[in-house]
């Protein structure tokens, strides 16, 4: 995960802002950051140089990438510390909040679910179809199933029938078990959740099963 992270990151940090990114959001206690700048600094040393806001960087770091430069120190290493909660339990925050949300699927009642394309798309094999139109382009035409909906995409499931007409809370708790891949707990789970689970894996063709976690 830590690689995956680094691999999307570090396309976003390069030599056409790195010095404002450095000048608005350096903060010295943040050791990955920081790690990432004097990557950049060092590999484009030579032409940042001559930038009017290189004599601008932060003290602190300008001394760690000169005693780089004469090898009195070295790199430091890019490692992101283990969280203290899990992945799943951030993902279920981020279904619940909405945050960072980049599709908005019509429900019944005028609802709106809104979801991540990325975590649907691995999740889903509808989804992955519906956001990746060109790879089944031949499939496209002998798909009844789908039509176009709000966010452009001709593929998306229609998900606002009577038959999947479940609560707002429900909606929100199936986002959760969809992006975490299972069910939390056997007592937390209610008739409608398990109507849900049932629904979504034969309208989304979920990708695997949703299993369930072991009581504490």
């Amino acid at each position: 995960l830590c690689g995956v992270c680094l691999k999307l990151a570090r396309p976003l940090i390069h030599a056409g802002n790195v010095l404002s990114l450095v000048l608005s959001r350096y903060q010295s206690t943040d050791e990955i950051l920081t790690a990432m700048y004097l990557r950049v600094l060092l590999d484009h040393y030579d032409t940042l140089i001559t930038e009017r806001q290189f004599e601008e960087i932060p003290g602190h770091l300008f001394r760690r990438l000169s005693l780089i430069l004469r090898d009195k120190e070295r790199l430091p290493s890019i490692v992101i510390p283990p969280m203290k909660v899990s992945l799943g339990q951030q993902l279920s925050v981020l279904a619940e909040s909405g945050e960072y949300s980049d599709a908005e699927v019509p429900l019944p009642n005028g609802q709106i679910w809104k979801a991540h394309k990325y975590l649907l798309a691995s999740r889903s094999v509808v989804f992955s179809q519906a956001f990746h139109p060109n790879k089944i382009a031949a499939a496209s035409s002998s798909n009844n199933a789908s039509t176009s909906s709000s966010t452009g995409s001709p593929l998306l499931p229609v998900l606002t029938s009577s038959d999947l007409n479940f609560t707002q809370r429900s909606w929100s708790r199936g986002l959760q078990h969809i992006y975490r891949r299972h069910i939390e707990s056997v007592r937390d789970i209610t008739p409608e959740d398990i109507a849900f689970l049932f629904k979504m894996n034969a309208v989304l063709v979920m990708d695997g099963q949703l299993k369930r976690e072991a009581d504490a």
